[in-house]
This record gives C-alpha cells, structure tokens and sequence, in this order.
C-alpha cells in the first residue's frame, strides 16, 4: 500500500524521510504565536522529546538498511520495531497519545499535509451549551460525517456517552467506510477556548464509551468547586482521515 493512503508508512524507504521532515516541523517555531508548533498543536514536551527520538533512532538505523550491501535481517528487523513502536505510540487505541489527531485539529494545512492527516475544522464548528448538569444534557445535532453523543448515565467520576450515527440513530453500525468513533473530553470549571485543550478518551465500542475520571483529576480541582466535563468526537475513516468534530456535550462531574 502507498504512503498516499496511510499516516504513517510501514515502508522503510518512506518512513525515515517522514520521521525527519515532521521532526523537524514539530520543533519549527510558529512565527504568529512564538512557540514551537508542538506546543501549539497540544503535544507536551515529553511527547515532542519522544518524536524526537523516534527520528533519532530512524536516522541511525535507515542508512545501514539502506546499504544492500551490508544490510542484514538484524537491521531489517529493527527498522521494523521501530516503524511498528511510533504508530503503536501515536494511534494504540489503549496507550497512544493520538498526536497526528491533535496536528489534524490544531495545524495548518501545511502541517496536515507533512503529516499526511486531513486537517480538522476551526473552535467555531464545536457548539458548546456551557454548564449544564448531565441531567439536562442531550445529542446535539450534527453536520454530515459527524457522530452524535449523549449523556446516557452518569455516576460517581463516571460519563456513560451513547456515539451514534445521524443516519442511523437506534444502530450501533459506523458509516460506510468509518473505523472509529474517537471521542476526546476537556475537565474544567470554565468551556474550553481550544481543541487542543481536549485529551482523547477512547473509541467507542457497540455505540457507548465509558469516560472514567481518575482520581488525579478528581484530586486536582478545588475543594468546593463545581467542575464539568465536555466531550466531542470524530469519525476516523479505514484510510485514517479524521472527519470533524461534532457538537460537545458537558455534565457536571460528581465528586465521592
């Protein structure tokens, strides 16, 4: 298959050009905000340092894969670790850290296109209906290729949301063509002015996606305080292109 129809290619040849002309964009400065475009897209700097390395390590392994003459099964299969290490990093749907997501919604056109991601809609297409408990919270409606969520329980530090297709609002099917259902979620007292500020959550499973606040978080926020949680998602197609982001739904979090 071509680099033309995956993120992150699995051939070698494709790979190592890829690792280093993202590195280098990630670590680029944006000159309109100051910062290096990681920081702009919604990466830590952990995250930026780990790209980073990702591309050191490619940078040492791909000329000595590339040396026909002196390749060998080792090499090979090194370069393949690593190929598999930066996607399982970027999209394992338990431990990724979704990082080409966050260039889809957050970057130019240009960044998307270096990254071989579509590029995500503006703040402005996420509706937020502010703070609101989970017992008034309904599905917004959607555009076309968007998911619609609701608030089907809530408990304890714990979001049940329903994931449904417009189209077909009593299945669980995905479109035609759709993989996942992403859905991201922001915890705060106050709406969120970025969507980089939204930290992925999971996929949704049969339609339902159960959001667990960790008792980090719980920790972290103020006695006394009332605290709310706001959800989006996103359809992400077989080719891995993200669709954009459906209306956000928010409920308040219960504290034990």
């Amino acid at each position: 298959m071509s680099s033309k129809n995956e993120r992150i290619s699995t051939k070698p040849s494709e790979f190592a050009p890829y690792m280093q002309s993202t590195d280098k964009l990630q670590l680029s400065i944006n000159p309109t905000t100051g910062n290096p475009k990681w920081k702009d897209w919604g990466w830590t700097s952990a995250q930026s340092a780990q790209w980073t390395s990702f591309r050191n390590q490619s940078d040492l392994l791909f000329p000595q894969w590339s040396d026909k003459n002196n390749n060998n099964t080792n090499i090979t299969d090194q370069m393949g670790i690593l190929i598999r290490n930066v996607k399982k990093y970027d999209n394992d749907p338990l431990t990724g850290f979704h990082l080409l997501d966050k260039v889809a919604m957050n970057g130019t056109i240009s960044d998307c296109e270096t990254f071989h991601v579509k590029r995500g809609t503006a703040l402005a297409a996420v509706s937020h209906q502010g703070a609101a408990t989970a017992r008034n919270i309904g599905g917004l409606v959607a555009g076309p290729e968007k998911p619609v969520l609701a608030m089907k329980k809530y408990d304890v530090g714990e979001h049940h949301i329903t994931v449904t297709n417009p189209d077909t609002p009593k299945s669980h099917a995905l479109p035609s063509g759709i993989k996942f259902a992403k859905v991201y979620r922001y915890i705060g007292t106050v709406a969120p002015t970025s969507l980089s500020q939204y930290q992925f959550v999971g996929n949704a499973k049969r339609g339902s996606v159960l959001s667990s606040i960790s008792s980090a978080d719980l920790a972290a926020i103020p006695a006394n305080t009332i605290s709310y949680a706001w959800y989006i998602a996103r359809y992400e197609s077989n080719k891995g292109v993200l669709g954009d982001a459906c209306g956000a739904i928010v409920a308040q979090i219960l504290h034990p």
